[in-house]
């Protein structure tokens, strides 16, 4: 299955989208081309937006943290495995110009999280669906849009 058949899995029926987001309503109203190529041809962009990146790089290295720890691997190990998911998916950040918004100071934020005591002794459990070893951390959800027969509206809601 190529990448442009993965991206379209339950989104579309033949080039007919019939799951809308935010992102690809966002993307249609921006700019048409910019759907079609992003959306209907699959080809992906890399923003350029540092602050972007630099969250996306910090939200990956906690999220793949807390997976770990549910999985039940030692904090230790799941922080070493969380900084190597950011450094091998957000090494663009090493270019940035913010240097507030550095790969290093994305690395030490989630050192900083993760090593920041009140969380060692945290009694609150990470809630889970259906008793699974995954953490609900986005929960995604779709609803039918009214008045629109077969088409859906899909989004996400944090735990």
């Amino acid at each position: 299955m190529s990448g442009t058949e993965i991206f379209k899995v339950g989104k579309y029926d033949g080039e007919r989208q019939v799951v809308w987001d935010a992102s690809s309503l966002g993307a249609l109203q921006d700019c048409p081309t910019k759907y079609h190529l992003g959306y209907v041809l699959g080809w992906g962009y890399r923003s350029r937006d540092p602050a972007r990146n630099w969250g996306s790089a910090v939200h990956l290295g906690l999220e793949v943290y807390e997976k770990l720890l549910i999985a039940g691997t030692d904090r230790e190990a799941a922080l070493r495995k969380a900084l190597t998911a950011v450094i091998e998916n957000h090494s663009d950040l090493t270019e940035s110009k913010d240097t507030a918004r550095t790969l290093d100071t994305a690395l030490r934020a989630v050192v900083w999280h993760v090593d920041t005591p009140a969380l060692w002794d945290d009694t609150v459990a990470t809630w889970t669906e259906d008793g699974q070893e995954v953490p609900a951390l986005e929960c995604r959800f779709e609803v039918a849009i009214p008045g629109l027969e077969g088409y859906r509206f899909s989004g996400s809601w944090t735990s």
